[in-house]
């Protein structure tokens, strides 16, 4: 959440989107290192209707499809 005023295009880089406590968000490309999903991470793919999925490695950049070994299907 953004608390003080946001100058479009001079901030992007250091935005972070962040879920709310108990919210499972939708699995988003990392874009490095620094917003890769950690071992215990959830993500709902492809989309909000989708399986929840755990992530079973820290830096984790790529998607339950394409890298199940990285993923464990929670429901």
């Amino acid at each position: 959440m953004c608390t003080g005023p946001y100058l479009a295009g001079r901030l992007d880089a250091r935005w972070t989107e962040v879920a709310r406590p108990g919210e499972i968000p939708v699995w988003k490309q990392p874009t490095g290192a620094q917003d890769a999903y950690h071992k215990g991470d959830r993500v709902r793919y492809p989309d909000e209707a989708g399986a929840v999925y755990e992530s079973l490695t820290d830096g984790n950049v790529w998607p339950p499809e394409a890298y199940p070994e990285g993923w464990k299907k929670i429901g």
